[in-house]
């Protein structure tokens, strides 16, 4: 298990996007192992340039404890957060110790990790993103990914007893209507899946910039494809200008 500290970047103290239906606590860890051209958290890779301040675990769980009686879950995000491996899943412990429920977003690059955690009752919650079919996501990272663990971490999730969701950034440049099927079988089986717009601004690869966001009309061609697979499809994030 890989462990690089947990090195808090941000924290957002409430937000309805993370978990569909309830409020969270989110917190940004630094490092991914992606470099995804659409990320819009690209400062986390290099915070230091950013000047990102770093957060210090202590006065993190002084904060939460004014937010006890207003957020669902207290969520990861990053970044990657299962980088950082034992410090994680200790922070994780400590949060919990305070009485809330915890999610975890993930890229589902580190199974072991989401098993870890989920055996040890550390997530509550846990949503994996899928970016698109598994045989473009070197393309589409820009890294070399192992597609079999991506394999492996949807099964944990799905043979799980844990609240999950799959969620797919619906970028034209990887994600399209003659491609979306083969992506949403990646995912047969699963109870939840959360469709989410591309926005162009502000992307890790300036080039997205002129990448043009799906309408609501293609949204709505790709919900009726999720439908035949995922008995739980969830929009979130349509802009219509």
């Amino acid at each position: 298990m890989v462990d690089v500290g947990t090195m808090i970047r941000g924290i957002r103290a409430t937000s309805f996007n993370e978990v569909s239906g309830y409020c969270s606590f989110v917190i940004f860890l630094e490092r991914c192992n992606f470099r995804c051209g659409y990320c819009h958290n690209y400062r986390l890779l290099e915070p230091e340039k950013y000047n990102l301040p770093e957060i210090s675990e202590d006065s993190l769980l002084k904060r939460l404890e004014f937010y006890k009686d207003i957020v669902d879950f207290v969520v990861f995000t990053g970044g990657e957060p299962t980088l950082h491996g034992k410090s994680l899943a200790k922070l994780l412990e400590r949060i919990k110790d305070q009485g809330f429920r915890t999610g975890l977003e993930t890229n589902g690059s580190n199974p072991d990790m989401i098993q870890y955690l989920i055996d040890n009752g550390l997530v509550d919650f846990v949503s994996m993103d899928i970016k698109g079919r598994f045989e473009d996501y070197d393309k589409i990272t820009r890294t070399n990914v192992n597609i079999h663990r991506l394999r492996e971490s949807v099964e944990i999730l799905i043979n799980s007893n844990i609240f999950y969701e799959f969620s797919t950034t619906l970028v034209p440049t990887y994600v399209t209507l003659d491609n979306f099927e083969d992506i949403v079988k990646q995912i047969i089986g699963a109870k939840r899946y959360c469709l989410q717009q591309f926005s162009n601004k502000d992307t890790y690869d300036k080039a997205f910039a002129k990448v043009q966001p799906y309408g609501p009309k293609e949204i709505k061609r790709f919900y009726e494809i999720a439908k035949k697979y995922v008995p739980k499809v969830i929009i979130k994030n349509i802009i219509v200008d």
